[in-house]
């Protein structure tokens, strides 16, 4: 996709696009990508489970800081500098981790299922669970392929502080754990775009795998917040600026492991 490089939201319309992305410009994304973490990622089919299918495209892109910017992700720091050449470097395992984060976002998501104020949510839970597994699958796929055996995964600390952070309590869990959810989401649809952008002279094919997943990652991300805001609106927002934080303060810890998060 081409990006437009002034600031503000701008709009992808290549036509090799399955969807129109928001995404949000600040300084701290990636100058070669020139979009990081997006602000709010609605493709047309998000825009439809959320009903807003009666808008036009115009309409939306004139509306979309007043009904949604309260809703942003944008997070307070950025990836370290070391993890692009960490990566580069690590390919194998790389893989093998990002299989392992598949498996997890999968588990995950059906995990959310036991919450009461997510019982009417299940279908679309059960969808992401089952793209996350199509996913695992498509990685298993890229690890045989390439010879590189399925091992045993690194620890993350940055998943790991995350998820020690939720609360317990039906309501609050519920809230903690989707957020947490987003914002992994968020990072990987951060990360994925990076990853595209840099493995282009390096490894085509992966660079071409990681430009796919990045539509998923986002709206996996902005379903996971919207059903946090959905529970209850001022806690959700609350609890982000809570969690872009604690993500702050994770990202800034040394990770020796050549892993995504």
């Amino acid at each position: 996709m081409g990006w437009d490089s002034g600031a503000g939201v701008k709009f992808s319309q290549d036509s090799q696009a399955a969807v129109f992305f928001v995404f949000m410009k600040d300084q701290q994304f990636h100058p070669g990508i020139r979009a990081g973490l997006p602000g709010f990622i609605f493709g047309e089919r998000d825009i439809l489970k959320h009903a807003l299918s009666n808008i036009t495209f115009e309409k939306f892109a004139s509306i979309q800081f007043s009904v949604f910017s309260i809703g942003m992700l944008l997070f307070r720091e950025k990836v370290p500098a070391d993890w692009v050449p960490k990566v580069l470097a690590n390919l194998p395992a790389v893989l093998v981790d990002h299989a392992h984060l598949e498996r997890k976002a999968a588990t995950t998501a059906l995990n959310l299922e036991k919450y009461r104020d997510l019982y009417g949510r299940v279908e679309e839970i059960n969808a992401i669970a089952i793209e996350e597994l199509q996913h695992f699958q498509l990685v298993l796929d890229l690890l045989k392929k390439r010879g590189i055996p399925f091992g045993q995964p690194f620890p993350s600390p940055w998943i790991t502080g995350l998820m020690r952070s939720v609360r317990n309590g039906a309501r609050h869990q519920a809230i903690d754990h989707l957020i947490c959810c987003a914002l992994i989401e968020g990072r990987s649809c951060e990360k994925f775009q990076i990853l595209a952008e840099v493995l282009k002279p390096v490894d085509a094919e992966l660079a071409t795998f990681y430009a796919s997943l990045v539509e998923s990652e986002g709206n996996h991300y902005a379903t996971y917040w919207l059903m946090a805001r959905n529970i209850d609106e001022p806690e959700a927002d609350r609890r982000l600026d809570f969690y872009l934080d604690l993500d702050a303060q994770l990202m800034r810890l040394p990770n020796p492991h050549p892993i995504l998060h």
